[in-house]
């Protein structure tokens, strides 16, 4: 099930990305590995220069990153999938 007020996939015509971007509302300093680029609700680090990851984390540290791997998982690639099919 594709999410969009969850996550945003788009592709810019006309020009080819080796690795697309990743957004939270502003770009962040992440490339994403995809040829598109991502806006979404992605719990970012304090000073905007990461997503949350790693199973190694406690508490509200795990939540973070568990919300952004569903996110991914969850809307992100069924978004993806949607994109290249339409």
């Amino acid at each position: 099930m594709v999410h969009p007020s969850y996550c945003h996939v788009w592709f810019l015509q006309n020009k080819v990305l080796s690795t697309g971007q990743a957004f939270c509302f502003l770009p962040l300093p992440v490339r994403t590995g995809l040829s598109v680029q991502v806006n979404g609700f992605f719990e970012v680090s304090s000073n905007r220069r990461g997503i949350w990851y790693g199973d190694d984390m406690d508490r509200s540290g795990k939540v973070r990153s568990t919300w952004n791997r569903l996110l991914l998982e969850d809307v992100v690639v069924p978004a993806f999938v949607h994109m290249l099919h339409c």
